[in-house]
């Protein structure tokens, strides 16, 4: 086992937020479903015909709407989509499935038995059950991770160390966020960190420290006539301009950029905080707590500006991102027609 492959499959952290959030569970289950759905696209270009056919997803864009809104409830579990694919007909799939799940699930057995038989074979209830090296491959370690949660739901934590076994890096299971939270919750000693009061007061201080240290509020940097930062590469980014920068507008919703822009400064600070306390891991005489951190925490000019460049030029990728990702849908809805 690579011992560095940890941080990106976290067993504990993933049982606990699992475990401890109102939509953990479903969201795990989605995931890990719409991952097994990808996977199988990649050597059967028929398979997305079949699941077609199956949800009668309408070609319109409301499973863009609900595929979006699946991502933007939460940074964990919010997967990064292929260009030039399908994927996000396979995650608004995933969606369905596990949201209906008494309706769909002869359905999800067949396709699982179909494309991964070793699943078939195996007996999940039995705790000595091995994760032998066949889970190496995408689809049965996916497709064996959504059936556990579906079926054997109370199994899920003690099979995830077998899992982390055959974990390989190419599968990316998780992105930074877990990285960060599950760094927040080791430094903090405190499960689920991201939830915990004291976090979240942390957490909104240093945001409203650092709007304050830019005299400017969410509001005023989600929208261009605000601040013009938002609408072209800026700061750190400023070096695309040699490569063909592109100057963004706005989402259309305003609401969606405030939603947005919060988000993407909780990231930030939270991305500096870590940055902050690696300094002070060194030093056992200077540990941050929850408790003590508004008299030792010291956030200086240097945070203030590398947590703000971060957040508005995150923003701005985002609704680069965003609209890329809407114009492939557009172009993708031909192949299914």
């Amino acid at each position: 086992m690579n011992e560095f492959l940890d941080q990106y499959f976290p067993t504990d952290f993933i049982s606990d937020y699992v475990s401890n959030n109102k939509d953990g569970l479903s969201r795990f289950r989605i995931y890990t479903l719409y991952r097994f759905f990808s996977s199988v696209s990649k050597t059967d270009d028929s398979f997305v015909h079949h699941l077609q056919e199956h949800f009668q997803a309408p070609l319109n864009e409301e499973p863009l709407e609900i595929a979006l809104n699946y991502l933007s409830k939460d940074f964990f579990f919010s997967p990064g989509i292929r260009e030039n694919s399908l994927d996000i007909f396979f995650l608004y799939y995933a969606i369905m499935a596990v949201e209906d799940a008494v309706i769909h699930v002869d359905f999800l057995s067949s396709i699982i038995t179909t494309h991964c038989p070793l699943l078939s074979n195996l007996d999940f209830s039995d705790i000595s059950t091995e994760i032998t090296k066949d889970f190496e491959e995408e689809t049965a370690f996916f497709g064996g991770l959504y059936l556990l949660s579906a079926n054997y739901e109370a199994l899920l934590s003690s099979y995830l160390p077998k899992f982390l076994s055959v974990y390989q890096e190419d599968f990316h299971f998780s992105c930074e966020d877990f990285v960060l939270y599950n760094f927040m919750d080791e430094y903090f000693e405190i499960k689920n960190c991201r939830n915990h009061p004291k976090y979240q007061e942390l957490i909104n201080t240093l945001i409203l420290a650092t709007l304050n240290a830019f005299d400017t509020t969410i509001e005023q940097c989600a929208f261009a006539d605000a601040l013009p930062q938002v609408v072209h590469p800026y700061s750190k980014f400023a070096g695309l301009y040699r490569f063909g920068a592109l100057e963004s507008a706005s989402l259309e919703s305003k609401e969606e950029c405030i939603t947005m822009m919060q988000h993407l400064f909780e990231y930030a600070v939270a991305y500096e905080l870590r940055n902050n306390l690696f300094d002070f891991h060194i030093d056992e005489d200077r540990i941050i707590t929850l408790d003590n951190w508004k008299d030792k925490l010291k956030w200086y000019n240097t945070q203030y500006t590398n947590a703000f460049n971060l957040a508005v030029s995150s923003f701005y990728a985002a609704t680069l991102s965003r609209k890329m990702l809407k114009l492939q849908y557009k172009e993708n809805l031909n192949k299914l027609r």
